[in-house]
C-alpha cells in the first residue's frame, strides 16, 4: 500500500527540492524536540488543500501538550508571550502579512521576554519551531528566517477519498516516512 502522507507532499509540492526542505524540517522537529531549527517554514497555498494535516501530524508527534496553535495566540502581540514557555512547535494560519514581523522575531530569538506568575519580567529559552501556513498569496520574503514554500495544487486535483485516506491513515504514514530522513 502507497504511503499516503508521502503522496499528499508529492501533491502538494512537486518540486523535489522543496519537499525535501519539507520533510528535512519536519524530521527535524519531531526527531529532535527542543532542538530550535535556525528558520521557520511557511507553506503558503489555496485553502482546503490539506497543508494543516501537516501541522496536525507534527503537533501530535512532539506533542500536543509542547504544540501551541499561533492564531489562538496572535492577539494582542502586546502581551509578553508567555504561550510560548514549554512550546516546541508553533503552528497554524499566519493570514495577515502585519504579523510577519512579530512571528520573525520569535523565530530568530535565543531568549523570549515574558512574565513569570508573579507578574515580573522574566526569560525562556526560546525552543519553539515554526511551521505556519497562509492562503492568502501576499509576498513572503525567503530570508534567513523563513523558508516559503508555494504549494501548486488546487482541491479538485486529489483524488476522491484522498482526505478521507489522510485523516485514516496520515499520521501513521507521515511517522514512517520521517522515520527514514
Amino acid at each position: 500500500m502507497k504511503n499516503i502522507a508521502e503522496a499528499h507532499l508529492l501533491r502538494l509540492l512537486p518540486d523535489a527540492e522543496d519537499r525535501q526542505t519539507l520533510i528535512n524540517f519536519l524530521a527535524n522537529v519531531v526527531k529532535n524536540p527542543g532542538k530550535k531549527q535556525p528558520f521557520g517554514v511557511v507553506l503558503q497555498g489555496r485553502q482546503g488543500i490539506g497543508k494543516g494535516f501537516l501541522q496536525q501530524w507534527v503537533a501530535e508527534l512532539v506533542g500536543l501538550e509542547h504544540s501551541r496553535e499561533i492564531s489562538t495566540w496572535l492577539r494582542p502581540w502586546s502581551e509578553p508571550p508567555n504561550w510560548l514557555d514549554g512550546c516546541l512547535l508553533a503552528y497554524g494560519d499566519l493570514p495577515d502579512p502585519a504579523d510577519l514581523d512579530t512571528v520573525r522575531a520569535l523565530v530568530a530569538a535565543d531568549k523570549i521576554a515574558v512574565q513569570d506568575g508573579n507578574g515580573k519580567p522574566a526569560e525562556i529559552q526560546a525552543r519553539a519551531n515554526f511551521l505556519l501556513t497562509t492562503s492568502v498569496y501576499w509576498e513572503v520574503p525567503n530570508d534567513r528566517r523563513f523558508t516559503v514554500l508555494r504549494t501548486s495544487v488546487m482541491h479538485a486535483d486529489f483524488p476522491a477519498g484522498h482526505f478521507a485516506d489522510l485523516a485514516a491513515r496520515g499520521l501513521a504514514d507521515f511517522k514512517e516516512l520521517i522515520d527514514h530522513v
